[in-house]
C-alpha cells in the first residue's frame, strides 16, 4: 500500500492551520488536478478521495484486503477509517461511508 511501488514519486507537503473547512474545500481542487498523473494519496495524510477512486491507484489494493481479512477476521485492528476507505462487502462486511471527511480530519479544540 506504498505510494512509491513501482512507480516514480513525489510526495508534496505543507504545513496547514487548523482551518479544516478551508482545507477540505481545497483538496478536491488538488486531487483533481494531480488524477491525470494517478497520484496516489499517502495513507497517513489527509485526503477525500473515495474508495472507488483510491482502489485502481494501487495495483495490490485486493491482495491487502484479502489479507486483512485473513490475518484480522474480526476487523480488530481498524479504525473508522480504513473501514470508510476500504470496500470491505465481499467479506460480506457493510460498506458504508457516512460520516463527513471534515468531521473525521477536525481539529480538536
Amino acid at each position: 500500500m506504498s505510494v512509491a511501488w513501482t512507480q516514480p514519486s513525489l510526495a508534496i507537503h505543507s504545513m496547514w492551520k487548523p482551518e479544516t473547512d478551508a482545507v477540505m474545500a481545497v483538496l478536491p481542487e488538488i486531487e483533481a488536478k494531480l488524477a491525470p498523473f494517478q497520484a496516489r494519496p499517502h495513507w497517513a495524510k489527509v485526503f477525500t478521495m473515495e474508495s472507488r477512486t483510491i482502489e485502481p491507484l494501487y495495483p495490490r489494493f485486493k491482495d491487502f484486503r484479502a489479507l486483512a481479512q485473513e490475518f484480522d477476521t474480526k476487523g480488530k485492528f481498524r479504525n473508522r477509517f480504513i473501514r470508510d476507505h476500504v470496500d470491505w462487502r465481499q467479506f460480506g462486511i457493510p460498506f458504508n461511508p457516512s460520516h463527513r471527511l471534515s468531521e473525521w480530519y477536525s481539529y480538536r479544540k
